[in-house]
């Protein structure tokens, strides 16, 4: 995997878009070993989804995770690759009569689900920064509805005075060409 000056990057989307927090990156881990090597990993006792693993990373910069054990539901686990998907998965009974007015609904929302591949240990959280204690595979950025809009504005800034970033280079925008 790349390795990423993920301090510079950060302080160059934070110039555009104002994040308020630390994008936060995210790694599927295959074994206890593994999970063991990561220093400083905050596991709970309690049962935790994986949306407030990453949650918590945003908000207080901690290195978190869940695994098997931590997570509430089948659902969450088979979403996060924590769990063999199965047919009861499958079936969609979970979220019948409570996301969907009838079971076929549910059931193809389930079918419809682009997973993590099962087999995974934890699934761990941390802040993309010079603290961060994982090698990042995804990475999540929590932005206000009311910064969002921002994003093409700070592109847009940077193109009119050429300080487009090299790692934001859509097709369509190519040197030389006026945008106004």
């Amino acid at each position: 995997m790349a390795e990423y000056n993920w301090n510079d990057i950060i302080a160059r989307l934070n110039k555009m878009i104002r994040y308020g927090t630390a994008p936060v990156g995210m790694k599927w881990i295959k074994t206890e070993e593994e999970f063991k090597a990561i220093p400083k990993v905050r596991v709970h006792e309690k049962h935790y989804p994986p949306c407030v693993v990453l949650g918590q990373a945003h908000q207080f910069g901690w290195t978190t995770a869940c695994k098997f054990e931590n997570v509430h539901a089948n659902y969450c686990r088979g979403i996060n690759g924590l769990f063999e998907r199965d047919e009861k998965w499958y079936s969609g009974e979970m979220f019948n009569k409570v996301w969907f007015k009838e079971l076929e609904s549910s059931k193809a929302h389930n079918l419809a689900l682009e997973c993590i591949p099962s087999g995974y240990y934890a699934l761990v959280c941390s802040p993309v920064d010079a603290r961060s204690t994982i090698p990042t595979y995804v990475c999540c950025t929590q932005v206000l509805p009311r910064r969002s809009c921002s994003t093409p504005d700070g592109s847009i800034w940077d193109m009119k005075n050429c300080t487009l970033p090299s790692w934001v280079n859509p097709p369509a925008l190519t040197p030389g060409v006026t945008h106004s």
